[in-house]
């Protein structure tokens, strides 16, 4: 997408546990399906295009009761209708989201009514929601690579945090909602980092916008970390 673009951008990652008693036997040795996951937390950043690059403006979590989680998405898409950009959306989860929304009986409008077939949220292509592990494996000509791989590769700190997905479901057992919540946290932003990367080698912006977003990225980083809860945040302040 444009640097040009007057719409929000806002990176997005979610962390799901096995609904309760939905996981078949099929899916008992192998990753359940979108329907057998169920929604427990959502990180959201916020970048705001400018002539000089990417300005970063928020990073917000949001935890617990799967139709709160879902209701967020449904307001920002009717309010906003931003560019959406995630790792792996497409398959994962964009394809949760709207699932669940589905069993919930949570209205996704904003999701599917704007733009048309070839410009939408759903559409593969289109600029609406940009799915970097998608783009990045040439739309499924090559093999997909993790997100954990490919941002440290340009020096993020990937899944450095003692934890990935295969944890989730023991740390909510256990109460630990506050690591998970880090965790989903950690990968949008190294889902930020991997996009300003991927804009910079596709033209999208040049290499003084791409020296300005990354300023403006560890300043961003600098204010979250200071709080008392952002710890987990230190590690991408060496970048």
């Amino acid at each position: 997408m444009s640097i040009s673009s007057h719409r929000p951008i806002i990176l997005t990652d979610v962390e799901t546990i096995p609904a309760e008693g939905m996981v078949l036997e099929e899916t008992k040795n192998s990753f359940p399906v979108s329907i057998y996951h169920k929604l427990i937390a959502a990180s959201f950043s916020v970048l705001n295009p400018t002539p000089k690059g990417y300005d970063f403006q928020q990073l917000i979590t949001i935890s617990g009761s799967e139709p709160k989680i879902l209701s967020a998405y449904s307001r920002i898409h009717e309010r906003t209708q931003p560019w959406w950009v995630t790792y792996n959306g497409h398959s994962f989860d964009f394809n949760v989201i709207n699932i669940r929304s589905f069993v919930n009986g949570i209205p996704q409008k904003g999701w599917y009514q704007p733009g048309t077939k070839w410009a939408s949220y759903p559409n593969r292509f289109a600029d609406w929601h940009t799915d970097l592990c998608d783009v990045m494996s040439g739309y499924g000509a090559t093999k997909k690579l993790k997100l954990d791989v490919v941002a440290a590769s340009i020096g993020l700190p990937g899944k450095s945090l003692g934890m990935d997905g295969s944890k989730v479901a023991d740390y909510y057992a256990a109460g630990r909602l506050a690591e998970i919540r880090n965790y989903c946290e950690a990968d949008t932003l190294n889902t930020a980092g991997v996009y300003l990367r991927w804009q910079l080698i596709t033209g999208e912006i040049n290499l003084a916008q791409y020296a300005y977003s990354i300023e403006q990225f560890l300043c961003f980083l600098e204010r979250e970390g200071q709080k008392d809860d952002a710890r987990h945040l230190h590690k991408f302040r060496d970048l």
